[in-house]
C-alpha cells in the first residue's frame, strides 16, 4: 500500500517557530497502549495477500513544544516489547514464525489542543516503522520489515495530567532484512500494515 509521505520540513518549520515564540510551553507525554488490528498485508502485480495481524502493548513519549495556546508540534518515539501474532488463515506460512516479534516507530507529531473543549488532534509522520523478529529458527536468525508511515489520532483530556487517546497509523514498508542483511522489496510488491492504538497519555508541562 501506498501512503502520501507528510513532508517534515513543514513541521520542523513549525517546532521552530514555537521554539522562537514567546510563552511557549514545553511537554514530555509517557504513554502506554494496546496495539489492535494490526493487519499485515503484501501487494505484488496488483494481488492482495494477507499475511497475518499483530496486537500488543506499546510504550512510547512524546516531546513537544506548545504556543498560542493552541498548536503543538515535537517528537513521537515508541517500542512495543512483544507483540502477539497470528497468521493468516490460510495462509501457507507467516512472515514472523512466533509471538516475540518488536515494533519501533520513531517521528515527528503536529496538532492542534481545542480552545475551550478538553480534545486534541494531530498528524504524525514516522521516518523509522520497523519491526524485526530476533527468535527465528532458535534465535540464531532475524527477520524483520523497515518502512515509514503516516499517522493520526485524538485525545481527550479526562483530567490535565490524564489523556485518553486514538491513533490510527498506516504504514509502507520498502525493504525486508533477515540475518542482519537488508534489501529492497522486489520490483511491484508492497507491503504495509494498519494499526490502531488505544492510549492513555499523563501530558507533564516542564
Amino acid at each position: 500500500m501506498k501512503i502520501q509521505k507528510l513532508p517534515l520540513l513543514t513541521i520542523l518549520v513549525l517546532a521552530c517557530t514555537a521554539s522562537a515564540h514567546a510563552g511557549t510551553k514545553f511537554a514530555v507525554e509517557p504513554y502506554l497502549g494496546y496495539g489492535l488490528l494490526g493487519g499485515l498485508s503484501s501487494t505484488t502485480s496488483g494481488t492482495t495477500t494477507n499475511l497475518g495481524s499483530f496486537t500488543g502493548v506499546a510504550l512510547g513519549s512524546r516531546v513537544s513544544v506548545a504556543f498560542q495556546d493552541m498548536f503543538f508540534a515535537g517528537a513521537d518515539v515508541s517500542y512495543s516489547p512483544s507483540l502477539g501474532y497470528a497468521a493468516a488463515t490460510g495462509a501457507s506460512s507467516g512472515v514472523f514464525l512466533d509471538d516475540a516479534t518488536t515494533r519501533f516507530t520513531l517521528g515527528v507529531v503536529a496538532g492542534v489542543e481545542m480552545p475551550i473543549l478538553p480534545l486534541r488532534i494531530w498528524l504524525g509522520y514516522n521516518f523509522l516503522d520497523n519491526l524485526a523478529d530476533g527468535s527465528v529458527a532458535g534465535g540464531t536468525v532475524s527477520k524483520g520489515l523497515n518502512g515509514s508511515s503516516f499517522k493520526f489520532g485524538a485525545g481527550y483530556k479526562v483530567i490535565p495530567l490524564v489523556s485518553l487517546n486514538a491513533e490510527y497509523t498506516i504504514t509502507n514498508f520498502g525493504s525486508s532484512s533477515s540475518a542482519g542483511v537488508s534489501s529492497n522489496l522486489n520490483a511491484g510488491q508492497t507491503a504495509g500494515i494498519n494499526t490502531l492504538l488505544l492510549s492513555a497519555s499523563f501530558p507533564i508541562e516542564l
